[in-house]
């Protein structure tokens, strides 16, 4: 919160700053027979350099405006501009479209109340219309679009013979039709902001109610407008408001200076949140009474500075700036009729004129001689220009400054189409610089919603403008379909006419809809089930290389609708399975294929046995239902080994394999290297039957047995097949070393020797591969014959014998 909100007793002797910061550097007095009202900075001829506008009466209370151009940071006077009319209030705006800037006036005319523009030719000359806006004039008139198209509304108030009122007019077919006239309040003051950052604006008015008493309030726009209180501020009367962000939240605050229930002076600030939530934060106690009132950042330091000016009892004059480093800058106060500020040499800093005088009436203009270099923001960058249904979708990178704080920078958007404006922004297109000091049109969003865009031929504007309503010489631009990569995708939605259904990004996106404009940010969104609404989100490119993405989502709702869903759940066998209907229905039905009905609670528990499918119907009792069906299929591994069965001697190894899981136990874990992996080692030191479990990734099993024979002797499987699988394919003598007097022979069963051997080598490593000189021997019984003596003098033996028969099998 700003320094300055501290509670600070304003006296005569207070804090000053040593030399003043504004200096008079031109002063000009007004033609005679003129007696000057206000002052308003206006670049009349587009040059880029701000012109003074004095409004003022001639001798017969009519008034007229005193044109004064801005010519290298020296002024002088063009010539007079005549209205006609009496008791004028006044406001400035491209009415027409133009690219110019023009004055609104609302007063009495010969021929009865008006409400009429002066149209300006960019050379400083203005016409009056030929034909009235409104036949009705009012003390306070502003211009803001209300309802989201891109046209500003005509917003009025004043009293009639009928009392108090605010009306709000819409241009419909060239003509300003009235469409809102309940707020009964005579307003002082009036302006435009989007309090609760949905993306319409609100209005803040401030004035009196038909009993007289004291109104000031924000009111939140339901963007038909529709207005509702989002905070009433009471306590304080005679006010002098604006609208600054104090906070630099990115929300507009209201400031407002006035007198209290005690008859003192005081400043209050009313802080607003993106709730359309407002609180009053502090109040400033000032020893006189208030009568204008100004923030934005005076002193080139990025914060928000307060002027404010008025009198005490005594008429003694005071115009203060109160800093937001807590100093307090003097500003001239005497015969001062009214001030402005406004940065004519164009150096980034808010300069001044003043209105003083009594008999004989001045313009003055003060430059702002701060040394502190205030930057423009930088250009607005990566645009998006979109046409959606008939709506004009903006969206753009936010700009930074050196001073002024991010969320507080301010956006002007101008929008033509065929050399024409349908949304008309406060900078020159050529130059780029400002043509008033105003915020940008925009306010702080860096997105815009327009709706009934029916041209797809368009050119757009972005400027950024910091809190000294300073802006660069430059612009975003783009035209329709141009600007940075946009990726759009439609999906439809399919609801009940009264589901309501959770939307999903897959990134963290901005949301909005057609009818309530910006949503929020975050992954999903609620749509309601009472709404018919069309959303879509917004995922920003990351990168300048990147593109965005938009994703519309169409609903449609129907009177009756079945949705069908389809699942798939695997389970162990005999493991229970919690199923859960989501969201409140009026019916539910579960039942499964093999047993029918089951429950009609929200939730059951169903014990797996065999495969099924589980179904459950849901209805809300008013056409809407939906069926899901889930299959359980039964998960148990399938194992597979590398054998079932391995013969080695005693002392050596082999490998086990199996297949099938993500867990493996073996057991016992006797003789294994490691019992929890696929493929352990091996080397019990007698005969052991392993079972291996394995399990999935549900937690299933199954498990398989493997056997591990071992010999304690030398011994000669009883069967081999030579099929060339890799497997088994020799006949070869297992156990055996050193052994004197070896021979080996293998004898058909006509007595026909097909194998022999005297080579321990040959018979334990190659062995007989079932051929005799290439040609394979048939299937069948053959017999094996061994002699040899072992190193202890003992007679060779294998399987215990010295012969043997054995089967070939292919």
């Amino acid at each position: 919160m700003k320094n300055f909100l501290i509670l600070i007793i304003i006296i005569i002797h207070g804090l000053c700053a040593n030399a003043q910061q504004f200096q008079q550097v031109q002063s000009i007095d007004l033609p005679a027979g003129y007696t000057g009202k206000s002052l308003h900075w206006l670049d009349m001829n587009h040059d880029g350099e701000l012109d003074v506008l004095v409004q003022a009466t001639d001798q017969l209370d009519y008034y007229v405006f005193l044109i004064y151009k801005n010519e290298d940071a020296e002024f002088s006077f063009v010539h007079t501009v005549e209205t006609g009319i009496k008791n004028a209030a006044c406001t400035y705006t491209d009415i027409n479209m133009d690219g110019q800037v023009d004055i609104i006036l609302s007063g009495a005319s010969d021929n009865g109340p008006l409400t009429t523009a002066l149209i300006s030719d960019g050379n400083f000359n203005f016409s009056l219309l030929d034909s009235p806006l409104l036949s009705i004039a009012g003390s306070v008139i502003k211009f803001a679009d209300l309802n989201q198209n891109g046209i500003k509304e005509l917003i009025i108030s004043g009293t009639s013979t009928d009392g108090s009122f605010f009306s709000i007019f819409e241009l419909q077919q060239n003509t300003w039709t009235l469409v809102k006239d309940s707020i009964k309040v005579h307003a002082s003051f009036i302006d435009a902001h989007d309090f609760n950052q949905d993306g319409v604006n609100d209005l803040f008015i401030s004035g009196q109610l038909e009993n007289t008493s004291s109104y000031h309030a924000i009111l939140i726009n339901d963007r038909f407008l529709n207005f509702t209180e989002g905070i009433l501020i009471k306590g304080i009367a005679e006010v002098s408001p604006w609208l600054a962000d104090i906070n630099y939240d990115g929300i507009f605050d209201v400031v407002l200076a006035g007198i209290n229930t005690n008859h003192e002076g005081v400043v209050l600030t009313v802080a607003s949140t993106e709730t359309g939530d407002s609180t009053i934060e502090e109040t400033t106690s000032l020893d006189f009474k208030p009568k204008q009132l100004f923030a934005a950042d005076l002193d080139s330091d990025g914060q928000v500075d307060i002027q404010v000016q008025g009198e005490d009892q005594t008429a003694t004059h005071f115009n203060k700036i109160f800093l937001a480093n807590e100093a307090i800058e003097p500003l001239p106060s005497n015969d001062l009729i009214a001030q402005r500020f406004g940065d004519f040499d164009y150096d980034g800093d808010l300069d001044l004129v003043q209105l003083t005088g009594n008999i004989t009436q001045a313009i003055s203009i003060y430059r702002n001689t701060n040394t502190n270099i205030n930057a423009p923001p930088t250009a607005p960058s990566s645009p998006i220009a979109v046409i959606l249904f008939e709506r004009l979708f903006m969206y753009w990178d936010r700009s930074t400054d050196n001073l002024t704080h991010q969320p507080s920078i301010t956006y002007d958007v101008t929008v033509q189409t065929q050399n024409k404006e349908i949304v008309s922004g406060n900078f020159d297109l050529l130059n780029k610089r400002r043509l008033q000091i105003e915020h940008g049109n925009n306010g702080t969003k860096n997105f815009a919603f327009f709706k009934d865009f029916k041209n797809s031929e368009f050119a757009y504007h972005i400027q950024s403008i910091d809190n000294a309503f300073h802006s660069g010489e430059y612009s975003c631009s783009g035209f329709g379909g141009g600007g940075a990569c946009l990726n759009v995708h439609e999906e439809a939605v399919t609801l009940c006419k009264s589901e309501s259904k959770i939307l999903e990004a897959n990134a963290n996106a901005l949301w909005f809809s057609f009818n309530k404009g910006f949503l929020g940010e975050g992954t999903t969104y609620k749509y309601e089930s009472n709404v018919t609404d069309t959303v879509f989100y917004l995922i920003p490119a990351k990168n300048a290389t990147a593109c965005a993405h938009l994703n519309l989502f169409l609903p449609e709702r129907k009177d009756t609708l079945v949705r069908e869903y389809y699942d798939t759940r695997f389970a162990c066998e005999n493991s229970q399975l919690e199923f859960e209907a989501d969201g409140n229905w009026d019916q539910v039905e579960w039942s499964c294929y093999k047993n029918g009905f089951l429950s009609n609670e929200p939730a059951i528990t169903y014990t797996v046995t065999t495969a099924d499918t589980v179904k459950l119907f849901v209805s809300d009792g008013a056409g809407c239902s939906e069926i899901h069906r889930t299959t359980i299929e039964i998960s148990k591994p399938v194992i597979t080994l590398n054998g079932q069965s391995f013969q080695i001697l005693r002392g050596e190894e082999v490998q086990l394999n199996a297949f099938g899981g993500i867990q493996y136990t073996w057991s016992p874990a006797a003789g294994l290297n490691n019992s929890t992996i696929p493929n352990p080692i091996a080397s019990p030191a007698v005969t052991t039957a392993y079972t291996v479990t394995v399990a999935d990734s549900i937690g299933c099993a199954a498990s398989a047995n493997v056997t591990v024979v071992v010999q304690q002797q030398a011994f000669i499987p009883n069967l081999f097949t030579p099929n060339q699988d890799g497997t088994n394919d020799q006949l070869r003598i297992y156990g055996l070393s050193q052994v004197k007097d070896f021979s080996f022979s293998i004898i058909n069963r006509e007595g026909n020797t097909m194998y022999s051997t005297t080579d321990v080598t040959e018979a334990t490593q190659r062995g007989w591969d079932g051929s005799v000189k290439g040609v394979l021997q048939p299937g069948g019984v053959y017999y094996w014959k061994v002699n040899g003596q072992l190193l202890n003098g003992s007679k060779l033996l294998l399987n215990g014998k010295d012969s043997g028969s054995i089967v070939l099998i292919r």
